[in-house]
């Protein structure tokens, strides 16, 4: 934005009230980028790769565990019946998942990272899927970390590093787990967020 105006929004003169009605004003909106970029972007890059691509939603909500499951009962009706797509295909989901913490619960992760380990339940007996949750402000809960991934072999993985997956899902330690097991994203800090993205690769 202009100097002018950024010096003005910084030091607003003393005697300058704030409007209790803007409707005098002419206001413009522009939309710098839109809310589900990173769903279309990631939908184009999986046709590109040669997957059959379906977008489920771009305003997901409610607990990210529970929709890491889903993810999973998906992948199993593709794999056992090939539909809604036949594999190879991805699928891609956004929005704003949650994790509700309860009294005397406390650990260190965040919505994307449990969606994949919620996806990481169902997938553990099925070949050739891969889920991850990515925060696209690359800070995902309380966390350094941008999101995690899972696949058929995370539960093994997570046996093989002595940490119970189950126990960190109950504590909300989903980190513990991603870490463990390396499957855990580090981005940084991206400057900008288009909400959450997941997504689920089925190969053929």
């Amino acid at each position: 934005m202009p100097a002018s105006v950024s010096a003005y929004l910084r030091n607003p003169p003393a005697d300058r009230e704030t409007p209790k009605s803007l409707d005098s004003h002419h206001i413009e909106n522009h939309i710098l980028v839109a809310g589900d970029a990173a769903c279309t972007g990631a939908e184009a890059r999986a046709k590109e790769l040669g997957y059959g691509t379906s977008i489920l939603s771009t305003m997901f909500e409610g607990e990210s565990r529970e929709l890491g499951r889903t993810f999973g009962f998906i992948a199993r009706e593709v794999l056992l019946n090939s539909r809604p797509l036949k594999a190879p295909c991805a699928f891609i989901g956004g929005g704003e998942t949650i994790v509700t913490i309860r009294s005397g619960e406390r650990g260190a992760g965040g919505p994307n990272q449990e969606f994949a380990l919620g996806a990481a339940l169902e997938i553990g007996d099925l070949g050739n899927v891969v889920v991850a949750g990515l925060d696209t402000d690359g800070t995902d809960g309380p966390t350094l970390f941008a999101g995690g991934m899972a696949d058929e072999e995370s539960l093994k993985r997570a046996r093989e590093c002595d940490v119970d997956l189950f126990a960190a899902l109950g504590s909300h330690d989903a980190s513990l787990v991603l870490q463990a097991t390396e499957d855990i994203f580090l981005t940084g800090n991206t400057g900008t967020n288009v909400n959450d993205l997941k997504i689920m690769l089925i190969g053929g």
